[in-house]
């Protein structure tokens, strides 16, 4: 599987794919830990066209895409350098279809490399403590570094676990 993955830089011509994509991938993820209108409210105010384009311009985040076999089956979301050394992983989603077909873990191993080759020696994501994909980063190699409550409006609270992975070793 690994090596029919294909992963590019995202341009702003790229935002409405990784819209559709976590529009897809939220409802399945969240729809047992979030509230509708929390779902809904979360979707618009990380993945509008401003937003994301916030994100890159000002933010210094980066996008990438996971495409398989001529379909894009997935993102990445980072921003290097965002502690010293630290590469912070915002956004991963695989379409609900692709999901344990090594996609994620192929785009967890790219931002590995890069950040690497940036001089960086660690990731460092936020994962809700209610989300199955905290399995997924364990498995590969992060570990809990802490618990966070992030406020948002409307008394929404993002309540999740911030893990790390040294790359030390990578």
């Amino acid at each position: 599987m690994a090596n029919r993955i294909e992963i590019r830089r995202a341009t702003f011509s790229d935002f409405s794919v990784i819209q559709t994509i976590a529009r897809q991938t939220w409802p399945v993820a969240y729809s047992s830990i979030l509230t509708e209108a929390q779902l809904l409210f979360m979707l618009d105010l990380f993945y509008c066209e401003s937003a994301l384009t916030q994100d890159v311009t000002e933010k210094n985040h980066e996008y990438f895409l996971a495409i398989l076999e001529g379909e894009t089956v997935g993102f990445v979301g980072i921003q290097q350098h965002y502690l010293p050394g630290t590469t912070k992983v915002h956004k991963l989603y695989i379409l609900p279809e692709y999901q344990r077909q090594h996609v994620g873990q192929e785009l967890l191993d790219f931002v590995s490399h890069i950040t690497v080759e940036a001089e960086g020696n660690c990731l460092l994501l936020n994962v809700n403590r209610n989300n199955s994909a905290q399995f997924f980063y364990k498995k590969n190699g992060f570990s809990l570094l802490k618990t966070e409550d992030i406020l948002l409006d409307f008394g929404y609270v993002m309540e999740d676990f911030v893990f790390t992975k040294s790359l030390i070793n990578f």
